[in-house]
């Protein structure tokens, strides 16, 4: 993955992504966004790389390494402005952002478990 590659330099990552400017299908008008991770805190977790449009992935992500500490969901919005790349080939919706922007803890940790759940049995 290439965020390996680079030794997990996120601005090196956008600044290749800006640089190449994609061509994406991403929606002119605010949409929600998601990023699930674990053992870190909201303001780490904003200025990570990938996201998603799809919350059950997000809880997915957030889940998927549990060992490593307690999972944690941000959502913001974006415009299509701020995105770089979007990509369904996996089919994770994932997004990849220009730069970090202002992010909220999603507001239903109660049903994290439950929409990993639901991605999880999709993928397997």
């Amino acid at each position: 993955m290439l965020i390996h590659e680079v030794k997990h330099d996120v601005g090196f990552v956008r600044r290749l992504f800006k640089a190449a400017r994609f061509e994406h299908w991403f929606p002119d008008t605010e949409t929600a966004i998601y990023r699930g991770a674990c053992g870190i805190d909201v303001k780490t977790a904003a200025k990570g790389l990938s996201w998603t449009t799809s919350r059950d992935v997000a809880y997915w992500f957030a889940f998927r390494h549990i060992g490593r500490g307690e999972p944690i969901v941000v959502t913001a919005r974006v415009e299509s402005s701020k995105v770089s790349h979007f990509d369904n080939d996996r089919p994770e919706m994932e997004v990849i952002l220009r730069h970090s922007v202002p992010v909220a803890l999603d507001p239903e940790p109660s049903s994290w478990r439950a929409a990993m759940e639901r991605y999880a049995s999709t993928i397997s």
